[in-house]
Formats: structure tokens, sequence, C-alpha cells
């Protein structure tokens, strides 16, 4: 008969050790990247299904209205491009507050460990053009929600101007 096999051990505590500085900074970086990649995505999804609906829409209003597709063209589209505006505008804004927080550690990192990444970019030029873009992608949706508002308001105007006889 062979012998049990033994199970490994796992290691004793003392062999554990903090993370790097090179770790740490490798970390929070990838996290940066990962937020800034997240909300390229995001803008570019939203801007995709915009896109789409916005060709439903000038398809439908090209057709003959007495087919009966108004309600369609001028309500369900529109609040359907809202819908997608406002849950754009909420995953874009959480991928950003997420950023921002990764962005918190890293400076707290280059606090803690300073001149450790000597091509860091500082200065208020870069934090005006990371400024700007955040800008930028809370905007998006904003300005696809407003379009989809407007779009809104004209079919309900047009509905009253039809049922009024005006």
């Amino acid at each position: 008969m062979s012998a049990p096999a033994q199970r490994p051990q796992p290691p004793s505590l003392d062999r554990i050790h903090a993370p790097s500085a090179a770790y740490l900074h490798e970390a929070i970086r990838r996290e940066c990247n990962d937020e800034q990649n997240l909300v390229s995505n995001r803008i570019g999804w939203l801007i995709g299904i915009q896109g789409f609906l916005f060709t439903a829409y000038s398809v439908s209003v090209g057709h003959d209205p007495a087919v009966g597709i108004w309600w369609f063209t001028h309500l369900a589209l529109p609040a359907l491009g809202i819908a997608m505006a406002l849950l754009g505008y909420t995953a874009i804004g959480n991928a950003l507050a997420s950023m921002h927080g990764w962005q918190a550690q890293e400076r707290a990192f280059h606090a803690r460990y300073p001149g450790y990444d000597l091509l860091r970019i500082e200065g208020d030029d870069h934090q005006h053009g990371q400024i700007r873009g955040m800008r930028f992608a809370r905007l998006v949706p904003v300005v696809l929600g407003a379009a989809w508002l407007l779009m809104l308001g004209h079919g309900v105007l047009e509905y009253a101007g039809r049922t009024t006889g005006a």
C-alpha cells in the first residue's frame, strides 16, 4: 500500500506581504483605463441605438399617415428614444462616478509615493481636458433626449391639431 498523498499546506501568514507600489499603480491605472473604455463603449452603443431609432422615425414620418402608424411614429418611437437616453445617462453617469473614484485612488497613490510615475501628465490643461471629455459624455444622452422630447412634443401638437380640426 502506498502512503496517502499529503495535502499542500497554505502559506503561512508571515509570507503574505502587502502589494508592491508597482502592483498598486498598475491595478489603479488598469481600473482607470477600464472605466474610460466603459464610458466610450456606452456612448457608442447609445449613439448606435439612437441612430437606428432616428432612422425608423424618419422612414415612418415619410410614410402615408392614413396607414395608421401615426401613434408609432409620434408616440412610441420618441418614448423609446427618451427611455434609451435616460438609460444611457444613468449608465454613463455610473461609469463616470466610478472613474472619479479611481482617479481619487490614483491621486492618493501619488501622494503616498511621490515621484513614482515620471510619465504622469499633470497640470491644469490636462485636468481641464479630462473635465471637458466628461462633460461631453454627460451631454450626449441629454442632447439626444431633448431631440426626442421635441419630436414627441411635435407629435402631440399635431395630434391636438387633428382632433380639434385646426
